[in-house]
């Protein structure tokens, strides 16, 4: 997903999908941040956050990347659990390792940092509010 905030409807049927009788699996939800338009409320996290992700948080791993709007606020790290300092970290999950960034913060919104346990994996994935610029080692 990205930038969900006040697209309720939208990601209602998204997220539905999960409860719905189609053939489709949600094995890992992906979030590059904007979560909620204000995240210092805890209104915006219950009407955008908690109320549209309910059938689906129950049974599908959410993780997610700060962005903007959830404002740096005590909300957002005490709603979402996320491994490392929680701002930027990586994980693997199957065969994909999947960086995770703070775009907010402007070192990491020109680069990405190096990550020497994606290597070995099949593939790799980058979530970052604000999209990054590659930089290829040499």
């Amino acid at each position: 997903f990205f930038s969900s905030r006040r697209r309720h409807t939208r990601l209602r049927t998204v997220t539905g999908v999960q409860t719905c009788a189609l053939p489709i699996s949600v094995d890992l939800i992906m979030h590059t941040g904007d979560i909620v338009a204000n995240g210092k409320k805890y209104e915006t996290w219950r009407q955008e956050f908690f109320e549209p992700y309910s059938k689906i948080s129950s049974t599908t791993p959410f993780v997610t990347t700060i962005g903007n709007h959830e404002q740096d606020s005590e909300n957002y790290f005490s709603y979402v659990a996320l491994p490392g300092n929680e701002r930027y970290f990586s994980f693997d999950y199957g065969n994909a390792h999947l960086i995770f960034l703070n775009a907010v913060v402007p070192q990491q919104r020109r680069t990405v940092p190096p990550d020497g346990n994606a290597r070995s994996h099949r593939f790799k994935g980058i979530a970052a509010n604000f999209p990054p610029t590659l930089v290829q080692q040499r």
